[in-house]
C-alpha cells in the first residue's frame, strides 16, 4: 500500500483484540440509543457505533483542529464525529457508510442538530464514490479490531488479515487532495508497528490503546 505501511499483528494481539471484540458487539447489543455527544444530541440506533467510546472522542479532539475545506468522514454511521465537525467547524462533510441503517440516523442527526444544509450523507463503502482529489480532510474511526468480520457493516473488526483497514486507507488516500490530511484510529492490537503515519494521541482503554494517527499527502 502506498504512503503507509503496516507490520500485521502478531497471534498475541489477534488472541487480545477477539476478546475486545467479543465485549464490543455484547455492549452494541445492549447500548443505549440516545446520546449527549459535542454538545449534540444523537440518536444511535443499535448495531451502529456509538459516540461514547474512546475513539471517537479521542478522533474528534485531533479533528476540530484541522478541518477545513471539504471534509470526508469515511464509515461515518450514526453521524457523530460528521455531525460535530460539520457544527463546530462550520465545514461541509460528506459522510459515508454500508449500512443504511445508520447512514438514516446520521441524516436525522443533522437536520436534528442544524447541519443538514452543509452535511451530505452517502452510501457507499468507504469513499468509493468520492473523485480523486476531492477533499482536503478525510477522518475516518474504522473497524480496527484484527478478528475475523461477522457482517459486511460489522463496526468492530477489520478482518485478521487487515483487509477491511487497508482497504479503508487505500480508499481515504485516494480521495484526498495534495497536501490534505487523512486522521484516522487504530488499537494498539491493530498492527505491530505503522510507517508513513504520525502518532498524535493515545488513550488507555483499560484493555488496549486507542491510537489517533495521521497521514499527509505529499
Amino acid at each position: 500500500m502506498r504512503g503507509i505501511v503496516l507490520e500485521p499483528p502478531t497471534a498475541w494481539q489477534r488472541l487480545q483484540a477477539s476478546l475486545i471484540a467479543w465485549l464490543l458487539r455484547l455492549y452494541l447489543k445492549l447500548a443505549r440509543t440516545l446520546y449527549t455527544f459535542a454538545g449534540l444530541r444523537l440518536l444511535v440506533p443499535r448495531g451502529c457505533f456509538p459516540p461514547n467510546l474512546f475513539s471517537t472522542h479521542a478522533l474528534l479532539i485531533e479533528s476540530l483542529s484541522r478541518a477545513q475545506g471539504l471534509v470526508a468522514d469515511a464509515g461515518t454511521g450514526p453521524g457523530s464525529l460528521g455531525v460535530a465537525v460539520a457544527s463546530l467547524r462550520g465545514v461541509e462533510v460528506i459522510a459515508t457508510d454500508v449500512c443504511l441503517r445508520c447512514l438514516r440516523a446520521a441524516r436525522l442527526n443533522a437536520l436534528a442538530n442544524g447541519v443538514y444544509d452543509r452535511f451530505h450523507p452517502v452510501a457507499c463503502d468507504w469513499l468509493a464514490a468520492l473523485r480523486p482529489g476531492s477533499v482536503s480532510v478525510v477522518i475516518a474511526n474504522p473497524p480496527y479490531l484484527p478478528v475475523p468480520k461477522h457482517t459486511y457493516s460489522d463496526p468492530v473488526s477489520c478482518g485478521s488479515k487487515l483487509e477491511v483497514y487497508i482497504k479503508m486507507l487505500e480508499s481515504c488516500m485516494r480521495a484526498l487532495k495534495r497536501g490534505g490530511v487523512l486522521l484516522f484510529t487504530a488499537s494498539s492490537l491493530t498492527f505491530r508497528r505503522v510507517a508513513g503515519a504520525k502518532e498524535l494521541r493515545r488513550v488507555w482503554t483499560g484493555l488496549d490503546h486507542v491510537i489517533v494517527l495521521l497521514y499527509e499527502k505529499k
